[in-house]
């Protein structure tokens, strides 16, 4: 709770994480690993702000949504702006886990191949079935760019 996750590289922080009224600006990954990875949990009344990775720049969700069909991602209330990755500026999603984005901004993120401001892969080629289930209710996605889908690709 209120807290700042800035200017950090490489392979940081993993797992179920809650935050709330936290800013995360200026993270960047070395490679292919995350300088966060995401599975299950609630970021709500949060910034993330000119972050960028190989694959979801803002907050890229994964490896256990994958495994577990039970976890769900609650996103509320968030901003998130200005982000890049090459898939999912501004959020990167994969797994038959649940996501729900509610009342939040995805404005200004950019992706050099898919969804500019969400990215979803509920196929991705490490689980047999999806039951994958992608809410966006309330949200606001404006200037994020993209080859392909740049507001959302799902």
């Amino acid at each position: 709770v209120d807290c700042v996750i800035r200017n950090n590289e490489g392979s940081g922080v993993d797992g179920r994480i809650h935050l709330r009224r936290c800013v995360v600006s200026g993270n960047q990954d070395s490679g292919y690993s995350n300088w966060l990875n995401i599975s299950g949990g609630n970021l709500r009344e949060c910034r993330f702000v000119g972050n960028s990775s190989s694959i979801g720049g803002g907050i890229p969700i994964g490896d256990n949504l994958s495994a577990n069909p039970n976890l769900n991602q609650v996103i509320d209330r968030c901003e998130i702006v200005g982000n890049s990755g090459v898939d999912g500026g501004g959020i990167w999603g994969m797994g038959q886990g649940g996501l729900q984005i509610t009342n939040s901004r995805m404005a200004g993120n950019s992706a050099t191949q898919r969804g500019g401001g969400i990215y979803f892969d509920a196929n991705n080629p490490f689980k047999l079935f999806s039951n994958a289930v992608v809410q966006v209710k309330g949200c606001i996605l404006s200037g994020n760019t993209a080859p392909t889908g740049a507001a959302a690709y799902l």
